[in-house]
């Protein structure tokens, strides 16, 4: 056959310039055209957070650069009375608690409807859809506002809120949880931090609780309860870098 084709060729019968126009339109008909503008849910979500509304600085409760007990009796706790200093630490750790609730209430948010999977790559591993954690192509509530942090960046607060699966569970767990996420001017994720959550149940929980301050520092405290104590259990402090990254801040 190649043969053939040198002679072809070399005789006149077949023009080379033909030719090679020929085998390059067919090389180009024979290459599969590759996938072009197909949807991306995560970019879908990040752009649709443009329209969050801004939050001022600061923001949250101040009570929480208060300081709190490795662990005090609560109200309910019948054996041990509380005191003035144990009545004065829960008032502070329910007013944080409050404020958590009212951000999840806030009705100013952005409410965006996303896929499971979209919250999957936002939010911590171990949040669980309690009704149909795997139908990954349900809808999910994402609440959003937005924070002025840098200029080179955005700043968007996320909360979800579900019930965790616990089959062995006497009661419900319930959880909620607020990230920021920093996203640059192509939309991509630059860092994302936790700063507040709830998982528990009437039995006892665990709590995440944050406040900015005027100088945009990220105040993060970690506290536990059950039925009859309360009691805090680290304290971290955060700034976010001119290129949108969240520092911790071990020299406090």
């Amino acid at each position: 056959m190649k043969s053939i084709l040198f002679i072809a060729l070399f005789s006149g019968v077949i023009n080379f310039a033909d030719f090679k126009k020929s085998v390059i339109s067919q090389s180009v008909c024979n290459v599969k055209p590759k996938a072009i503008n197909e949807k991306d849910p995560l970019k879908s979500f990040i752009q649709s957070l443009a329209k969050a509304p801004m939050i001022d600085i600061p923001h949250g409760n101040k009570n929480l650069l208060k300081i709190f007990s490795a662990e005090w009796n609560l109200a309910g706790n019948k054996n041990i009375p509380q005191n003035k200093v144990t009545r004065t630490l829960e008032s502070n750790y329910n007013s944080l608690d409050s404020t958590f609730f009212a951000d999840i209430e806030n009705r100013n948010q952005l409410i965006i409807q996303a896929n499971y999977a979209v919250a999957q790559k936002l939010f911590s591993s171990n949040f669980i859809r309690y009704d149909d954690s795997l139908k990954l192509n349900k809808k999910i509530s994402i609440k959003a506002t937005a924070f002025q942090f840098g200029n080179l960046f955005k700043t968007y607060s996320l909360i979800v809120r579900g019930n965790r699966r616990c089959n062995d569970c006497e009661y419900p767990i319930h959880q909620a949880e607020n990230i920021l996420i920093n996203i640059d001017k192509q939309n991509i994720v630059i860092d994302k931090l936790i700063v507040s959550s709830v998982i528990g149940s009437d039995l006892g929980s665990t709590c995440k609780f944050f406040f900015i301050d005027k100088d945009k520092v990220i105040h993060i405290k970690d506290f536990a309860n059950d039925e009859l104590t309360a009691g805090f259990k680290k304290y971290k402090q955060y700034k976010v870098s001119p290129n949108g990254h969240f520092i911790e801040n071990t020299k406090k």
